[in-house]
């Protein structure tokens, strides 16, 4: 779990080799902290390999396996694989669950995907959270669905979810690499906090991009 947390993540599946050739009986624990490190290291035969025996052990459908297995799967560029976890779920109201299915559409620029997923959620009731909301906003930026972020950033009070600064700056990333740079820098000096060293790089290559040098100095 520590090799998994932080690295390096080639060391964590190398201790659930020696697990296995020791005979230690995994642990669901000991399946999603390899799962994980699988998809930091885009390692997604050894990761079918555990869902293989996820399955064989009847533990697939665990809210928080599945949640791990579209992670996992996402990272690797298996948007496909993704989904096949996802439609595991046996019970459709798992926040988690949807919200991983949300990430892993961002991470693959699947921001139309992520929007009609959305829309499936209102449509099964499922309640959405801040994290569902920092997950939907990053794939409309990584899709360039600028007026959808807004549409959404606005709509987060009707579930009673007030914006964090995560939220926030998801819709500075989102107008500043779409060209919307004066909303981008308003927002940007609106922030309750002092901004990370992330947000200014977004910014600033914003402003080399879309108007020159000079204010980018600035």
């Amino acid at each position: 779990g520590g090799y998994a947390e932080h690295g390096p993540s080639h060391v964590a599946l190398s201790l659930y080799a020696d697990m296995q050739i020791q005979g230690t009986s995994p642990s669901i624990v000991t399946y999603i902290s390899a799962l994980r490190a699988s998809g930091q290291i885009g390692a997604i035969e050894e990761g079918r390999k555990i869902h293989k025996e996820l399955r064989q052990r009847g533990v697939e459908e665990d809210p928080f396996v599945i949640s791990t297995l579209i992670d996992m799967y996402a990272e690797c560029g298996s948007l496909h694989e993704a989904w096949g976890a996802f439609n595991k779920l046996p019970h459709g109201d798992v926040v988690p669950s949807w919200n991983a299915m949300l990430k892993a559409c961002g991470i693959n620029n699947e921001g139309d995907m992520a929007i009609h997923l959305f829309e499936k959620m209102q449509e099964m009731s499922v309640k959405p959270d801040g994290i569902t909301f920092t997950c939907l906003l990053t794939a409309c930026c990584r899709s360039s669905l600028v007026i959808e972020g807004q549409n959404f950033f606005k709509g987060m009070k009707m579930y009673g979810i007030d914006p964090t600064v995560e939220h926030l700056a998801c819709m500075v990333d989102i107008l500043a690499r779409s060209g919307h740079l004066s909303q981008a820098e308003k927002l940007f000096e609106s922030l309750p906090h002092i901004p990370s060293k992330q947000m200014w790089t977004v910014l600033f290559n914003a402003y080399n991009i879309y108007v020159g040098i000079e204010l980018g100095e600035r």
